[in-house]
């Protein structure tokens, strides 16, 4: 059974009148190792307040890069998300001393904070407040009042932006995960904007700038949906109309394996790979309204699979067909027929896949017999017909040796 994760970030809600400079560059987040370390070890006696915490900080520092990736580093692991004020629909004291000691903060104490620190440091920075897609998101939700604050902070001419707050870490339920994510630090704007519509248009630092209702409209992508190189999803909307199916697609470069569910019905969408594209087919449960939610992970991560996509599709419909068949992995096989998880018992059913690098196949029904099957030629297609009896079907795979992995699970019914 996969594993997945779905990380929410949190929320709350300057300006300037600097001209605002947009040639920007991804940064190389591995340069800071020393740096990150530095600033992991800082010692309490060196947190007592604002000025000194701040010139322990950046003391080994050789630029304004490395003092704001300093900083960014302190905050994001000595500041816990203060899950109690913002329940309890409160901001708690976010003066930026009050949350040097006591170490808790909703995103506006966050963003003070590193205002204060920074401009200790000599850096000059701003606080910007503005709209996200963050803990309380849902597809198509209007934005109309602030909900976050973060920071721009000015490194060699140019304005970029982070967020420390959503760099510390998730809320699970009503409790926060410490978790660095440095996907938010000094984040490419065309990146950023996805989650964050500043309320000054000047801080979104992009050549178009977006609207609220642009931004509500827009697909809520996931840092793992960058970090992936996923791109171009079509069609690029929160709330999708349709009668009884849909087809959602996207460029995944590096082929990785991608799994979908719709609510609860995690069979009624069906990935494929074509190429370098990925795409979801969805076949409807029945009329309603559900959420789309794609996954993706490393080829060779063994652990959760990171939420990349969220989507609504309201259907009209339930589609004919009902589910598919269940398979473990996307990327090792290419189904073609049957696609339809319930089979008919008391007939001969028509097969065709390709199992990449498999050397054979094997359907194994109630009676426990395997029915091998062989390549049938040198594309890894296996096709032929089956002959299956009433209840759980399963195939598996040979790759070389004894193991026979499972691969699809389908049901036969009379």
């Amino acid at each position: 059974m996969y594993k997945i994760i779905i990380t929410f970030f949190l929320f709350l809600g300057c300006q300037s009148t600097d001209t605002v400079t947009k040639n920007f560059k991804e940064i190389d987040q591995s340069q800071f190792v020393e740096i990150d370390n530095h600033a992991l070890k800082t010692p309490e006696s060196e947190e007592v307040s604002i000025t000194k915490l701040s010139k322990y900080l950046i003391s080994t520092s050789k630029n304004d890069l490395e003092k704001t990736r300093a900083i960014y580093r302190w905050i994001t692991d000595r500041v816990a998300y203060d899950t109690k004020s913002y329940f309890n629909n409160s901001s708690g004291d976010v003066s930026p001393d009050k949350v040097l000691k006591s170490k808790v903060a909703v995103c506006e104490g966050y963003s003070n904070l590193f205002n204060e620190l920074a401009k200790e440091a000599g850096l000059q920075t701003e606080r910007i407040n503005g709209f996200s897609k963050g803990f309380s998101y849902f597809p198509g939700k209007k934005f109309t009042k602030e909900d976050h604050a973060w920071n721009a902070v000015k490194i060699d001419g140019e304005w970029r932006l982070l967020d420390s707050t959503w760099g510390s870490g998730i809320v699970n339920g009503k409790d926060f995960k410490k978790e660095f994510n440095d996907f938010y630090f000094l984040t490419l704007p065309e990146k950023f904007i996805n989650d964050h519509l500043p309320k000054d248009p000047i801080w979104q630092l992009v050549s178009n700038t977006v609207t609220p209702e642009e931004f509500s409209l827009k697909v809520k992508r996931f840092p793992s949906f960058f970090k992936f190189n996923f791109n171009n999803i079509n069609p690029d909307i929160a709330i999708i109309e349709s009668n009884d199916y849909e087809e959602i697609t996207f460029d995944n470069p590096n082929r990785l394996q991608v799994i979908s569910s719709l609510d609860s019905f995690k069979q009624n969408t069906f990935v494929k790979q074509e190429g370098s594209k990925t795409i979801i087919e969805i076949r409807s449960p029945g009329k309603g309204s559900y959420e789309l939610k794609v996954f993706s992970r490393q080829k060779d991560d063994t652990g959760l699979f990171p939420i990349v996509l969220l989507q609504k599709i309201n259907f009209q419909k339930e589609h004919s067909l009902g589910q598919y068949p269940e398979i473990l992995d996307t990327t090792k096989i290419y189904l073609e027929t049957p696609k339809e998880g319930k089979l008919k018992s008391g007939k001969k059913i028509l097969f065709s896949m390709k199992v990449f690098s498999a050397k054979e196949i094997a359907f194994v029904d109630s009676s426990k017999e395997w029915k091998k099957f062989n390549l049938n030629g040198d594309d890894s297609k296996f096709s032929g017909e089956v002959l299956l009896e009433e209840g759980p079907v399963n195939v598996f795979a040979n790759y070389g040796g004894d193991s026979w992995p499972l691969i699809v699970k389908y049901i036969v019914v009379k």
